[in-house]
């Protein structure tokens, strides 16, 4: 028969272990580039990992640290449209606007209702000076989600600078009420 006092002694013994545990697990999930670089540590190969990692630095406007990581997602698994339009957005953004439709469209390719890639890849061809085409995908992005306040917000300004204010201005409107802030500015003039 086991002592009451070994008994207590191991348990406790065990909540120590477990509580210091945890303790330094919560350390690798302080937020999310400590938790994908601790996953990178034990498989450098991790897709999901990679296009996470990728995606923080894309969320914090640091897309030269984002292409690495979401290059080598891509290479890893190349069919995922998910990974594919976060690597076009950060082309977009580093610059590379033909590679950036290149990734893109792949994406749109393998998941047309893709309303991300779609909205993307207009953003692209309206920096390059080709308004018409992305309206396409503009439009087709708002079909797809026609509460999405950047699609809103994007459809808007190209029919606000086309001429189309009378198209172009619910849009903006809708959108500065789902939180575009950008939309406002187009509203007071």
């Amino acid at each position: 028969s086991i002592k009451p006092s070994t008994y207590r002694f191991t348990l406790i013994a065990f909540t120590v272990v477990f509580v210091v545990l945890c303790f330094k697990r919560s350390s690798i999930w302080k937020n999310s580039q400590t938790l994908f670089e601790a996953e990178l540590k034990v498989d450098p190969d991790n897709p999901l990992a990679l296009n996470n990692m990728g995606y923080y630095y894309n969320s914090t406007s640091n897309f030269s640290k984002a292409l690495p990581f979401l290059k080598k997602a891509v290479r890893v698994e190349p069919n995922n449209a998910k990974f594919l339009n976060n690597y076009g957005w950060a082309l977009a953004a580093a610059g590379k606007t033909d590679s950036a439709i290149t990734y893109l469209q792949k994406a749109i390719d393998l998941s047309p209702a893709y309303t991300e890639a779609l909205n993307n890849i207009g953003i692209c061809y309206m920096q390059k000076q080709e308004p018409e085409k992305a309206s396409v995908y503009f439009k087709k992005a708002y079909a797809t989600s026609p509460n999405n306040n950047d699609v809103l917000f994007n459809l808007g300004l190209y029919y606000y600078r086309s001429g189309k204010k009378e198209q172009g201005l619910p849009l903006l409107q809708k959108a500065h009420e789902l939180g575009n802030k950008k939309a406002g500015k187009y509203l007071n003039r």
